[in-house]
Order: C-alpha cells, then sequence, then structure tokens
C-alpha cells in the first residue's frame, strides 16, 4: 500500500500507468497468487 500511495503523490520515478501495472501492481499480484498457491493467504481489514 504504501508504494502505491507514493506513486499516488507522485514520489516515485515515474507517474505513468505503464510504470504503476510493472513496478507496484505486478509484483503485488505475483505476490498474492503465490501466497494463494500456497494456501497461505490472509486478509487484513
Amino acid at each position: 500500500m504504501e508504494a502505491f500511495n507514493d506513486f499516488e503523490g507522485g514520489c516515485l520515478a515515474d507517474i505513468k500507468t505503464d510504470f504503476f501495472y510493472k513496478q507496484i501492481a505486478e509484483p503485488f499480484i505475483s505476490d498474492i497468487s503465490a501466497e494463494a498457491a500456497t494456501g497461505v493467504l490472509f486478509y487484513a481489514r
């Protein structure tokens, strides 16, 4: 979530959508997929 906030705040190297997907969303989705595959998925509210 911190990386998203940094992106939204313009604190990262780029502000383009492609940068967001490659640098923030893709690694996050990959982590979630790996956790789901191992059955270790935590849901925080």
